[in-house]
């Protein structure tokens, strides 16, 4: 059986999880990888979307978040948490974008991932946060 998997961390090799059964290219930007990457379903607008994105990206008010650190925040948290505004939730769904992805994707990586039944990879293919903007829900 192929490995997936760096021999000498243990990691996924991404390139490697871009090739599917189908012979087409995942568009995910970034892959799923316990406590660095995670899954979010956002709903907005009525509408629902996976995205894997950084967990950090979540820290939506960055000035408190660094202040409570005893950090000064720098000009692009403060430039992000101002243009975070929760009415529609568009600019969210704005920074985050890039980082959507579709059912079809992730089901393609867990038929590809390697050793799902290793615990570390069952926790990198579970989704993290279930956000419903139009309820605002987290």
């Amino acid at each position: 059986m192929l490995s997936l998997r760096s021999k000498t961390q243990n990691k996924p090799l991404l390139g490697a999880l871009c090739v599917s059964t189908s012979r087409k290219k995942n568009k995910i930007k970034l892959y799923p990888e316990y406590s660095e990457n995670i899954i979010a379903y956002v709903i907005s607008g009525e509408e629902g979307h996976w995205y894997v994105t950084d967990k950090e990206l979540w820290f939506l008010d960055r000035i408190s978040f660094a202040k409570a650190f005893g950090l000064q925040p720098d000009d692009e948290d403060v430039e992000f948490s101002k243009n975070i505004s929760f009415g529609d939730g568009s600019s969210l769904i704005h920074e985050i974008y890039e980082y959507k992805t579709t059912t079809e994707e992730l089901r393609e990586l867990i038929k590809i991932y390697p050793s799902i039944s290793e615990d570390e990879s069952i926790l990198e293919m579970r989704p993290s946060l279930y956000v419903d903007l139009d309820k605002r829900m987290l």
